[in-house]
């Protein structure tokens, strides 16, 4: 009996022994078996391969325009930027969005229609880009192909994870679709299949059309943020009842069960609101570069004029040719530029804010504004000190006018200069002088030949008057005879 039993067991092992090095020599054919025992013999060597088939994912990828990229680089990172605050653009991966069909094949419609049309220029004197044929098939065809091709495995740079946790709002949402809607891996293949879809785009409106359409919600997800957006409207309303039913009597358990209602959004919404926001926004900062380049256009040219004009004059009043032709001219072409200066300041004061703020027009900091405003300045003194100038030598050949000074006798001129050097004099006729053109200004609107008329009548007739008056009890002083005989 022991030895039938002895037997029994013997067989049964070597069955089970032949059994399993079948099995063995089956699995070593197909080299699983293989690639197990070079795992466990080397696992660092497999993490290290892993490692390196993976695609890293830097800043500069994302946030560098492509060459073809006809906006500013500022719009390029502006447009990234809204795409990784926005929810379903990250969490939406191109398999969730292969499985549904319709959308699918809808998206692919809108990718070939897209990238079929001729390119837009938006760079100022970009020339008008001409619709070729063959041009606009190959990049649709090489927008669906990237849209077909999912890629290998994509990883983050240092960088790129830094940057993340800088920015609130981008970190906010990765930590919502984290892993609720996605993983970790999927997370950063699906940036990285956008981003060479991205690439494809040549400004941004095109860009922001694509952005909005790969981040649509496929059909069964919609549904859900329906019946979710129904229930909570549903229960807000009826929160909203019970509430004006109890009136003071109110629990504070209620405001609870509200505010925790509100809170669940654990669920993909439509985000068609937040596109058509992020538009709003991007033609608001379009609108708002348009204004500076043209006020900055007419400030630097007016300042340039401004600035030319009160070097000619400063350079006549030192020659002592204040009294010519040339001087007048130019001193009417400052009083224009003053006028149209103050119209400048007064322009950039007068804008919106947000044009201004951080800007170079900024009236606390920014640099052109300042410089603006001295430029203001300095047509100022130059017609201050036009107008406040000596009265002109007689008999000067460059005179363009006659003064009273000039029928005198010649002891009368040298009374008259000699009254016009006494300090008294020379403050008196300097204040009158210069507060004429200010009064003029005040009064006729800043126009150039008023302006100048009352400055140089007023210095001109005040000064001959007092010389007329001198020169004559001079004459009479100075004569040979008595005026009795």
């Amino acid at each position: 009996m022991f030895s039938l039993f002895n037997d029994l067991v013997t067989s049964a092992a070597e069955a089970v022994k032949s059994i399993s090095d079948q099995g063995i020599e089956v699995v070593r054919q197909t080299g699983v078996l293989d690639a197990l025992e070079s795992v466990s013999g080397n696992p660092d060597s497999a993490a290290t391969d892993a490692a390196s088939q993976e695609e890293k994912l830097c800043v500069a990828d994302i946030m560098t325009p492509p060459d073809t990229w006809t906006g500013s680089k500022e719009e390029w990172v502006w447009c990234m930027e809204a795409a990784l605050c926005d929810p379903n653009t990250c969490a939406l991966t191109p398999a969730c969005l292969r499985g549904d069909a319709p959308l699918w094949k809808d998206v692919k419609t809108t990718v070939e229609r897209l990238f079929a049309s001729p390119p837009r220029p938006e760079k100022e004197g970009s020339p008008t880009l001409a619709p070729t044929s063959n041009g606009a098939e190959a990049s649709a065809t090489l927008a669906l192909n990237l849209l077909e091709k999912t890629g290998g495995a994509q990883a983050p740079a240092a960088d790129l994870v830094k940057y993340i946790q800088e920015h609130y709002a981008v970190h906010q949402v990765r930590s919502f679709t984290v892993p609720r809607f996605t993983s970790d891996e999927g997370y950063w293949l699906n940036i990285g299949w956008r981003i060479h879809l991205y690439k494809q785009c040549t400004n941004a409106e095109q860009l922001l059309t694509l952005m909005q359409t790969l981040s649509r919600l496929p059909q069964r997800l919609r549904n859900i943020a329906t019946t979710v957006k129904q229930r909570a409207a549903a229960k807000a309303e009826a929160f909203g009842r019970a509430e004006h039913e109890d009136g003071d009597d109110r629990q504070d358990g209620d405001d609870e069960d509200y505010a925790e209602n509100k809170s669940e959004v654990m669920h993909l919404q439509d985000n068609t609101e937040y596109w058509h926001m992020i538009r709003m926004q991007y033609e608001a900062i379009q609108e708002k570069r348009a204004w500076l380049r043209e006020i900055e256009g007419r400030v630097k040219k007016e300042m340039e004029l401004a600035s030319g004009n009160v070097k000619l004059l400063g350079s006549l009043l030192q020659r002592k040719e204040a009294s010519t032709a040339l001087c007048a001219s130019v001193f009417d072409s400052c009083q224009y530029h003053k006028v149209k200066l103050s119209r400048l300041i007064a322009d950039i004061c007068a804008a919106p804010a947000e044009h201004r703020e951080g800007t170079v027009l900024d009236s606390r900091s920014g640099r052109l504004f300042h410089a603006l405003v001295n430029c203001n300045d300095d047509v100022k003194a130059a017609l201050e000190a036009y107008a406040g100038r000596p009265p002109s030598v007689p008999g000067s050949p460059n005179r363009v006018a006659s003064t009273p000074t000039s029928s005198a006798p010649a002891s009368a001129k040298q009374g008259s200069a000699a009254r016009c050097e006494e300090p008294s004099m020379e403050t008196s006729t300097v204040e009158a002088a210069a507060s004429a053109p200010q009064k003029s200004r005040c009064s006729a609107g800043g126009s150039p030949v008023e302006l100048k008329t009352a400055a140089s009548g007023s210095t001109f007739h005040s000064i001959g008057n007092n010389a007329v008056d001198s020169g004559e009890e001079s004459f009479e002083a100075k004569l040979p005879w008595s005026m009795d005989d």
